[in-house]
């Protein structure tokens, strides 16, 4: 075997280059018979490092050096210029863009190289990473992105859309099908958990800070960023940097802490050259920690079987699976769960998603919820249900402070949650408004539960019908604070009438204790005519007062109005004779009566266990059973008795 080099010479290699010779050195092994078949002779190196090449595959351009190994194509770089890929889609838009020093390609097939700073675009925004794998089948247009299992290379992409950084493995683009796979799930025997984070450029966590200092005197943080200010530059040498933190220390002493640094994205870290890129984060985390500038919680974490989000180019959406919760404020206690774990993230963190909000003592149900994060705001299409705890004063062994839940729920609530100031997202000044909900649309409380008078109060007609109103301080009030106006429907029992909902004493529900005008008001559409005193609650609509019907007068402490029945005792019963009206009635006496009135059927049923009722003015006729006041006349069943004689029936007529 003898190998052979020729510095200086001309290729003719029309697959990628048609006509045109490129110059460069060549090298190939004298064999004997044919063992050199699928080896990586012969050699070519281009002269040039700055060749254009455009038929890689349709749509890629490429512009470095090109080498040939055997039937191995690759094109090249150096660290200081790299190669470059670039690739575009039908509309000639660029999509990819990849800078690395080592490509290997195979013509019209795959593309494959490590250590690639890359960055995929979509209109005028990008996801970036310092430092990928990536194998780019040409065919499909699909496009496999790794973080490599270098320390330096564990950095998180950046989406200058959404405002975050993401810490994944693992993206897929589909550069043909305007989609972005995080976390693409895997055919693999086995169960796997992907997990993925996004998190807000404006995060911050004081735990997260003081765990990189542990125990140290000082934080790391806080030194790189006193450095980078002091030298005035964001490139630092790592054994500069070491020597700074601690006399004693190299660059093999602070590797460790480079490289968490470098995964949580504080810095970028070449290990090659020693040196550090000093990230935007190292200031936000060190002004942040000393209230200098405002921070936010905004981190989704994402744990799930299945691919942990998918990025519509079209919508500008990631639908991200596998979220159990999400804090909005730590300050202001707001957070939620979403229903299936699945929440749309939109550009600049804004967040659409169904499922239940906490907010101080309150919590909110339903779906359509749309998180604003420049306003600091939720909007609240229709919130199913608003629900209040009521904090007690009493704190558990973590000292939290307990809360019971009163006993009705607000429903349909239509509005905005605001969480803070939108320039106060991290709370460090305490502002006593928020969180407050602001509604913009009448609510509603129902009383149809099976609890409440075997739930006779239906929905469709029985209800109190709230203002638009504005609940403040939600994590910090009382029950005094728990006032809502507005105007009671009751089916008809009484005529619809303005009213203040507040917290009931008892049960804790919502309701009202209140005084009819002094003449009183229509009962059941003008069936009869009540005045005195009305309450609602989770016991019913209760009344204290006197019912007027057909002559007939009750006073009564114990009224159960029901939407087609009136219940209630009373010590008297007194209907008075009328003997100038077309139907004629007797006057009577009852003492100790049971009362069932049946408006719609026209018909009270008046019962007394205590003694007869005493019929007419003259005589004594005593009556044991029940009397029937109908706007046909009164009837009655049982016996009636007088001295002369004594008779039953069911059915007398008066």
């Amino acid at each position: 075997m003898s190998l052979y080099k020729v510095e200086s010479g001309k290729l003719h290699y029309p697959q990628f280059f048609g006509e045109d010779l490129v110059e460069g050195s060549f090298e190939d092994k004298l064999v004997v018979g044919n063992d050199a078949t699928g080896g990586s002779y012969p050699r070519f190196e281009s002269k040039e490092q700055v060749l254009k090449i455009s038929n890689f595959g349709k749509g890629i351009e490429f512009l470095g050096g090109f080498r040939l190994q055997g039937t191995t194509v690759y094109g090249y770089g150096s660290k200081d210029s790299p190669a470059k890929i670039e690739v575009y889609n039908d509309q000639n838009i660029k999509t990819y863009k990849g800078l690395g020093e080592l490509f290997v390609i195979r013509k019209g097939e795959l593309i494959v190289a490590e250590q690639v700073e890359s960055t995929l675009y979509f209109d005028q925004d990008s996801i970036y990473h310092p430092s990928l794998n990536i194998r780019f089948d040409i065919a499909t247009k699909e496009l496999a992105l790794n973080r490599g299992d270098r320390a330096s290379d564990r950095n998180p992409f950046y989406s200058s859309m959404h405002q975050v950084n993401i810490s994944t493995d693992d993206v897929v683009a589909f550069l043909e099908k305007d989609s972005i796979f995080f976390g693409k799930q895997k055919i693999q025997v086995g169960s796997r958990v992907n997990e993925v984070s996004f998190e807000s450029l404006k995060y911050f966590r004081e735990a997260d800070y003081r765990r990189i200092q542990n125990i140290s005197s000082y934080n790391p943080i806080a030194v790189i960023k006193v450095v980078a200010e002091q030298d005035g530059s964001n490139i630092l040498s790592a054994h500069y940097l070491a020597k700074r933190l601690d006399s004693r220390f190299t660059v093999e002493n602070i590797k460790s802490l480079l490289y968490d640094l470098v995964a949580q994205g504080f810095i970028n870290y070449d290990s090659d050259k020693q040196e550090i890129e000093v990230k935007d984060k190292i200031f936000h985390y060190t002004e942040a920690s000393t209230q200098k500038v405002d921070y936010d919680v905004f981190k989704i974490n994402s744990k799930t079987e299945g691919t942990n989000g998918v990025f519509d180019l079209k919508s500008k959406t990631i639908d991200i699976e596998g979220v159990s919760s999400l804090e909005f404020s730590e300050k202001q206690k707001v957070g939620m769960l979403p229903f299936n774990e699945r929440v749309i993230l939109k550009r600049n963190r804004d967040l659409d998603f169904d499922g239940k909000i906490f907010a101080g003592f309150t919590t909110l149900l339903g779906k359509g919820f749309h998180f604003d994060y420049h306003k600091f705001q939720i909007d609240l299409d229709s919130a199913r249900y608003f629900d209040i705890f009521v904090p007690t004063g009493e704190v558990d062994k973590n000292g939290k402070i307990l809360a019971g839940a009163i006993g009705s729920r607000i429903e349909h609530v239509t509005g905005v949650l605001l969480i803070d100031a939108p320039a106060n997202k991290s709370g460090r000044e305490d502002i006593p408004l928020f969180p407050s909900l602001q509604t913009k649309a009448e609510s509603y409380v129902f009383y149809d539960s099976k609890s409440t008078q075997g739930g006779v109060y239906d929905r469709d007609s029985f209800y109190f019908k709230l203002d638009p109103f504005s609940f403040n301080s939600l994590d910090k009030f009382g029950p005094q604070d728990i006032r809502f106006e507005g105007e009671m429907y009751s089916a008809d029992i009484l005529p619809n009438f303005r009213e203040t909902l507040v917290l009931m004493p008892g049960d804790s529900s919502l309701g009202f204790e209140t005084k009819t005008p002094q003449e009183g008001m229509p009962a059941y559409t003008g069936k009869g005519n009540y005045r005195g005193d009305v309450s609602l609650s989770n016991q019913g609509f209760l009344a204290k007062g006197t019912v007027d019907y057909l002559g007939a007068t009750i006073d009564s402490d114990d009224i159960i109005f029901k939407p087609k029945q009136m219940l209630c005792s009373a010590e008297r019963f007194d209907l008075e004779e009328d003997r100038e009206s077309a139907i004629e009635v007797p006057q009577v006496r009852g003492l100790g009566v049971n009362i069932e009135w049946v408006p719609y059927n026209d018909s009270m049923y008046v019962r007394s266990d205590e003694a007869p009722f005493a019929l007419f003015r003259e005589g004594e006729y005593n009556l044991s059973g029940t009397l029937i006041l109908t706007p046909g006349g009164l009837k009655a069943k049982g016996t009636l008795d007088w001295d002369k004689a004594s008779m039953s029936s069911q059915m007398f007529n008066f």
